[in-house]
């Protein structure tokens, strides 16, 4: 199976995301030859949760997982952003996301640490470092040590 991780739904910081961009999103996707993609949108934009009520409304939901069609899914997440300037692609459970942006303040702008964010969400979520190398938000001042807590870099 085919799956793009790093798919994100709002275009932009204040533009609201509509179902019909949902559409085109997964008639893209097919067209590359996809089975699926994870929306993993910045959990402090404005919109992440009403965008991720379209995805449930639109789409059967279980286990961090919304089946499209059969063999089409979409995998919940979300990225966030941590403390020394990386983000990391938290896929799962939304349920679990909505947990840890209650408990953290994700959404309201807070950065964990690398170790926090890890540390205090539950082992059924899947964690990647997302454009390592990017200048601005990438995860060069990590030490190999820190990365090795994340299930993948891009």
């Amino acid at each position: 199976m085919k799956f793009d991780l790093h798919v994100h739904a709002l275009i932009a910081k204040y533009i609201p995301f509509e179902t019909d961009q949902l559409n085109r999103m997964i008639t893209v996707a097919r067209r590359r030859g996809l089975n699926g993609f994870a929306v993993v949108d910045h959990i402090h934009y404005l919109g992440y949760w009403r965008t991720s009520n379209i995805f449930r409304e639109s789409f059967p939901y279980y286990n961090g997982i919304y089946e499209v069609t059969e063999d089409f899914h979409i995998i919940s997440g979300a990225e966030v952003h941590i403390k020394g300037g990386g983000h990391i692609l938290v896929l799962g459970d939304l349920g679990e996301i909505h947990r840890i942006d209650e408990e953290m303040n994700l959404s309201g702008g807070y950065r964990p640490t690398l170790e926090q964010l890890i540390t205090n969400t539950s082992s059924d979520m899947v964690y990647i470092g997302a454009h390592p190398f990017r200048s601005s938000c990438g995860l060069t001042e990590f030490k190999p040590s820190q990365l090795k807590s994340l299930c993948a870099l891009e």
